[in-house]
């Protein structure tokens, strides 16, 4: 969540696919532009882009079209060649608007069951517990490459914690 996020991104990616699987990656649109290359290189290695909105804000309350859904979509068309099926809001906050908006897209609601607050982690070990203490089976884990849609965020523990996460799933 909340990339793209260089090196961070990449190296989540790359502890996935040390074990043969693929993440799906909930993109802030803005990044997309300053980071196509990491956007393309995911896409080439089997991972999954979804939209999580051109900047990572909020939606308005009466913002009857969720603009920044839309403009994260065509973000995506510019950088990628496709509109993402998937999307999740930030901070997981939706309103009776945003919902109508984001039917008449036709995108599919992801949300999440396993929340570690994972951005404010200091110990590796500690995230791979914390994670593995709380999945079940067809879980949907929240893990952030970046933070808020901002370049540049330290990431470094979750990329250390991947592995560990992984081998106890």
């Amino acid at each position: 969540d909340d990339g793209l996020n260089g090196d961070y991104t990449l190296g989540v990616a790359q502890a996935l696919e040390a074990r043969g699987a693929a993440g799906t990656f909930f993109i802030v649109g803005r990044t997309l532009a300053q980071q196509p290359e990491v956007a393309r290189t995911l896409v080439a290695h089997g991972h999954l882009l979804a939209n999580h909105t051109a900047d990572h804000e909020k939606p308005a309350a009466l913002d009857l079209t969720y603009r920044k859904l839309a403009e994260g979509q065509a973000q995506f068309a510019a950088t990628v060649g496709q509109c993402p099926a998937f999307f999740r809001a930030p901070h997981g906050v939706y309103t009776a608007l945003s919902w109508l908006a984001i039917r008449r897209t036709g995108v599919q609601v992801v949300n999440w069951d396993v929340e570690v607050r994972d951005w404010d982690a200091t110990d590796p070990d500690d995230l791979a517990r914390r994670v593995l203490a709380k999945v079940e089976g067809g879980s949907i884990v929240l893990l952030h490459d970046g933070r808020d849609g901002v370049p540049g965020r330290d990431r470094s523990v979750l990329v250390r914690a991947m592995p560990m996460i992984l081998e106890g799933l």
